[in-house]
């Protein structure tokens, strides 16, 4: 995060596969879902979740073949 409420988040990929990006809290409840279209090389994306609480909470990025996962405090 920058300070502003906004989660940057970059990715490297190697496909045109489109690209599901999710923010979960420490209980599993998905706060927000994004579909991404993503080209090959780093893609760059923000998530801006309104009203958030500080917390702890995790970024799972994934497509049809892989998924990442990062712990995020906000």
């Amino acid at each position: 995060t920058d300070g502003s409420g906004i989660i940057n988040i970059s990715v490297n990929d190697n496909s045109n596969e489109s690209l599901s990006i999710s923010l979960n809290d420490l209980l599993g409840n998905t706060i927000l879902t994004q579909n991404i279209g993503a080209v090959p090389g780093i893609n760059y994306f923000q998530m801006n979740p309104k009203d958030l609480p500080q917390g702890i909470y995790f970024i799972t990025v994934s497509n049809s073949k892989k998924r990442l996962a990062a712990k995020v405090i906000y």
